[in-house]
């Protein structure tokens, strides 16, 4: 998974692991914003197919509301937008 905004580097690029047809999986991934107020997280997943090619889904982007006391709001996604921005 790819991350794109004012965050760490270390925190760009998170790796869910090998996922099989039909699998889910949830993972927590921690992330540091260096800035306050109204900003966008792009997001965009990469995998590689069983012949070793290469992918990168088209990355989206959520609204974020990042304050100065450290408490991070995301607009809410549900599962079914997710599965929709993976296939």
């Amino acid at each position: 998974m790819n991350l794109s905004a004012d965050i760490p580097e270390e925190q760009q690029h998170f790796d869910l692991g090998a996922l099989k047809s039909g699998e889910q999986l949830m993972k927590d991934c921690y992330v540091n914003f260096m800035k306050t107020g109204s900003l966008g997280l792009k997001v965009s997943f990469t995998y590689k197919d069983e012949a070793g090619n290469t992918y990168t889904l088209p990355e989206n982007t959520y609204a974020v509301e990042v304050s100065s006391e450290r408490v991070v709001s995301v607009d809410y996604v549900s599962r079914k937008s997710i599965r929709s921005f993976l296939t």
